[in-house]
C-alpha cells in the first residue's frame, strides 16, 4: 500500500528510447482504460495520492511498428492519522507523536550543534518532513588580556575568527579561591579590528576573586570558545 496524500512516481522501462510513451489508468481491473495526460515520458508521477488513484496503470512505449506494455497496480492506503517523530542521534525531539499538521521541536544535548531546521511538520502523508542532525561542536580558546587596579579589573576576551559577533556575546564570570563561579551580569562591549573580535568589560569589582573567565558560542553555534585568565 501506498500512504494517502503521499506522492507517488512509477516508471517503465525500454530497451531503446522510444519515439511516445502513453499512460492509461483502469479503475476496474482492466475492462476499460483511460488516458492519462502526461508528459511524453517513461515516468509517471502522482501527487497527493486518494483512493481515487488505486488501480491499475499502464505505460505503452512506441517507437517505429514496435511496442511495449507494462501494467503496474497501484493501492492507497487510509489516511494517515499523526506522525511518529524520531529525535536525531545526539538530539532530542519535544513529543513522539504528533497529528497531521502539528510542528515538532528538535534540540541537541550539550556539545552538539543543530544543523538544519529545529521544527518539522507532520504532512498528511503521516511522514514528518525533515529530520536535522546534531554535530559535534568545535572547540577553540580565547587569548586573555587583564588588568587590575585598586580592586578593579578590565577584562578582554578575543579570537581572531569573525563567526563570532554582536550576536554571540560570551559569558564571563569571576573565580574565587575555592574555584566557586560567579556570572557577571549585563553584557560586554563588542568590537572588531580586521579579522579579531574583542569582548571587554571594564571596572568589574574582583574583591574576593582571583581569577575570571570567559567562554560561549558562535552565532551558528558550531564553535565553542572558553578560556581562563591567569590570577589577578
Amino acid at each position: 500500500d501506498v500512504a494517502m496524500h503521499s506522492e507517488l512516481t512509477i516508471a517503465c522501462a525500454a530497451s531503446v528510447k522510444p519515439t511516445t510513451v502513453d499512460w492509461h489508468f483502469s479503475a476496474d481491473e482492466g475492462e476499460t482504460w483511460q488516458e492519462i495526460e502526461a508528459p511524453n515520458k517513461l515516468e509517471l508521477t502522482i501527487t497527493d495520492l486518494t483512493a481515487d488513484n488505486s488501480g491499475l496503470y499502464r505505460c505503452t512505449a512506441k517507437k517505429s511498428y514496435r511496442k511495449k506494455e507494462v501494467v503496474m497496480r497501484v493501492s492507497v492506503g487510509d489516511a494517515a492519522q499523526g506522525c511518529t517523530a524520531t529525535a536525531p542521534n545526539n538530539g532530542a525531539v519535544d513529543t513522539a507523536e504528533v497529528e497531521i499538521g502539528g510542528t515538532v521541536t528538535y534540540s541537541c544535548v550539550e556539545g552538539f550543534f543543530l544543523s538544519g531546521d529545529e521544527t518539522s511538520t507532520c504532512g498528511n502523508d503521516g511522514s514528518i518532513g525533515s529530520v536535522p542532525e546534531c554535530s559535534a561542536v568545535v572547540e577553540v580558546t580565547f587569548t586573555t588580556k587583564s588588568k587590575v587596579k585598586k580592586g578593579k579589573a578590565t577584562l578582554e576576551c578575543s579570537i581572531n575568527d569573525t563567526s563570532f559577533n554582536a550576536n554571540s556575546i560570551p559569558r564571563f564570570y569571576l573565580i574565587d579561591a575555592a574555584g566557586n563561579e560567579t556570572l557577571i551580569p549585563d553584557q560586554p562591549a563588542y568590537s572588531k579590528k580586521k579579522k579579531t573580535v574583542t569582548y571587554t568589560f571594564k571596572k568589574i569589582k574582583v574583591k574576593n576573586s582571583v581569577s575570571a573567565k570567559c567562554e560561549g558560542n558562535n552565532e551558528s553555534g558550531d564553535t565553542h570558545a572558553s578560556a581562563t585568565f591567569t590570577e589577578f
